[in-house]
């Protein structure tokens, strides 16, 4: 059986070795070893999984539009990190197979598409693209069943691809994952900085991305994690050229949803998400997302922000969003500051909600005043009305702060 070597392993003398486990030494003869197993082109393939659990599969339910068809956000966000790591040799050309948003449209548009047949579409990704290295990744426990079958298709192909896997599952499970053999390494955590370290050693690229750590990897008999600090990944730029590589994005509104907030503002208006912050500033022991993005908010520049909100307004006929931020008003001048360009920008018709919620502590009354303009909703996570459970959780919030938002909140019935 595999076992996890970690750094903390190899300085409690757990593993006795003549001489210290490198682990990117050990990379690099892993990647050397791929380049053996796999013919190598330029080609790289993101693929998201399904949104719904196929064994669960509803065709009214997919036919209302009541399917969650977010677009691949994070797909989008590595796509744009490896575009902007390309320079010198590297050549890498990366597309991005939204297998939900496919999924819904053949069940909805195509009478003769069997559902159960759903890994067709990825086959006939493959066969078209012909990519030689493929991307997974999942961020919900209900997209696992989807992840995990994506992963051994893969796997079961006739053709060796190198595989990476990435997301929740990865991160938490990666271990099982390796040792079942379903992927060839994985990217814990946020994945941008690693995959441009990983493809840059699998390609042998002679200037390559600064190492990080929480890479995962079976090599020798034994699965391996890149050590060292946490690395960060630094928000900046916007997503505009990496939606000519998902479907329109004004026409997922045709085959799915992305919460109750669109409802209120008409079902048949285009939609997009948005992602402004990442990480958050609470330690809810409920909750993984300080583990997996950190404690430390980091925030694009207001104009990117503000660049991608007017591409997708006028370029692509967007008429609501949704924030993705885990902890959307942590930085409340910034926050205003993007919420008064929409309107500097002339987005007057733009709508835009917060299903993921908000800290209720971060709100004012002079936020407030700015947000409700173009605001059809927001959640506020309360979670408990048990002053000593929310401490025994580590939530931000108390009964007095829920209070004094509630009381706020009747000034804004609409």
């Amino acid at each position: 059986m595999a076992e996890l070597i970690t750094l903390e392993d190899i300085k409690s003398e757990r593993f006795t070795t003549d001489q210290p486990i490198d682990s990117y030494q050990s990379l690099e003869e892993y990647c050397a070893e791929l380049r053996e197993r796999v013919e190598l082109n330029n080609r790289i393939l993101l693929v998201k999984g399904l949104q719904c659990k196929p064994e669960t599969f509803d065709l009214d339910v997919a036919k209302n539009r009541c399917y969650y068809a977010y677009p691949p956000t994070g797909l989008q966000c590595l796509a744009e990190a490896v575009k902007r790591n390309n320079n010198g040799e590297r050549n890498l050309e990366v597309r991005i197979l939204d297998l939900n948003f496919e999924f819904l449209n053949r069940v909805i548009n195509d009478p003769s598409f069997d559902p159960n047949t759903w890994l067709s579409i990825l086959d006939e990704k493959l066969d078209s693209y012909d990519p030689s290295v493929v991307g997974a990744a999942n961020l919900f426990s209900s997209d696992t069943p989807p992840f995990i079958q994506i992963l051994e298709h893969l796997n079961s192909s006739n053709k060796r691809r190198v595989v990476l896997a990435g997301g929740q599952n990865a991160t938490y499970d990666g271990k099982t994952i390796l040792k079942d053999g379903l992927c060839d390494a994985i990217c814990k955590y946020e994945s941008e900085n690693k995959i441009n370290f990983f493809l840059d050693t699998l390609y042998d690229f002679p200037e390559k991305s600064p190492r990080t750590s929480g890479i995962l990897f079976k090599h020798q008999g034994k699965i391996i994690e890149t050590d060292g600090e946490k690395d960060v990944v630094e928000l900046k730029g916007n997503l505009i050229e990496t939606y000519e590589l998902i479907a329109p994005i004004e026409e997922y509104c045709k085959v799915g949803t992305i919460g109750p907030y669109l409802r209120m503002n008409g079902q048949d208006k285009p939609f997009a998400t948005i992602l402004m912050n990442r990480g958050c500033h609470g330690a809810c022991d409920f909750c993984g997302v300080p583990e997996f993005s950190g404690r430390e908010v980091r925030s694009k520049p207001t104009k990117d922000v503000l660049d991608e909100l007017e591409y997708l307004y006028r370029e692509k006929g967007v008429r609501h969003f949704e924030f993705l931020d885990d902890d959307l008003a942590v930085y409340k001048n910034k926050f205003a500051e993007v919420l008064r360009g929409m309107k500097g920008r002339g987005l007057t018709e733009m709508s835009w909600a917060s299903n993921n919620g908000i800290i209720a502590s971060c709100l004012d009354e002079r936020l407030m005043q700015i947000m409700i303009k173009r605001c059809l909703g927001f959640k506020i996570g309360v979670e408990s009305g048990n002053e000593a459970t929310l401490r025994n959780v580590k939530k931000p919030g108390t009964i007095e702060k829920f209070r004094k938002f509630s009381k706020m909140a009747q000034n804004y019935p609409e």
